[in-house]
């Protein structure tokens, strides 16, 4: 077969497969079948080597949603208000089903990052790169992490400033009665 960008020839390749998507970075997809061209590089990928690639993209994407703290996310109802819909509307927007807002699951509901929204309200696509990878194996920092880490450092921080300056009272024994009046 004859790659249309080259004019070169497609080698049948079965192994690990490097894949780099715009929104959750660079992840390896395990024992694929593809075609790669000998001289560009261009990769052809039959149906089902495509679905794992997407399989394993949304698992990506739910592994980075996860390790978001859960105050970076908004409920249903919670998300239907920020859009001025209604929920019934919010689940059945073809856009946001699609996944144009980032979503996971949460306690057997559904749960929805407060940034996407925003963004999703303002622009119709609140989709934005999740992370940002330095190689297929390399370290990766969540974009939006950084901020959301740093509003719960303040809002820790300001939790124990709360516990060291409150008076606490010593506890009652046991055994004692109460003052009586």
């Amino acid at each position: 077969m004859k790659c249309d960008e080259c004019g070169g020839k497609y080698r049948g390749i079965s192994g690990d497969l490097d894949w780099d998507d715009a929104y959750v970075g660079t992840f390896v997809v395990k024992d694929v079948h593809y075609r790669k061209c000998e001289t560009c590089g261009q990769v052809l990928l039959p149906l089902e080597t495509a679905e794992t690639i997407e399989k394993r993209r949304a698992e990506r994407r739910d592994e980075l949603l996860k390790a978001l703290p859960l105050g970076a996310f908004l409920t249903a109802a919670e998300t239907a208000t920020t859009l001025g819909i209604s929920r019934q509307a919010l689940h059945k927007h073809r856009r946001i089903r699609r996944g144009f807002i980032h979503q996971t699951g949460f306690g057997g509901g559904v749960v929805y990052l407060e940034e996407s929204v925003k963004r999703f309200k303002d622009t119709g696509d609140g989709r934005f790169p999740l992370c940002s990878s330095t190689g297929p194996h390399g370290s990766e920092k969540l974009a939006v992490l950084d901020k959301l880490r740093d509003r719960t450092r303040a809002i820790r921080a300001a939790a124990a400033r709360r516990e060291a300056t409150a008076v606490r009272e010593p506890p009652p024994e046991y055994g004692t009665q109460p003052p009586k009046d």
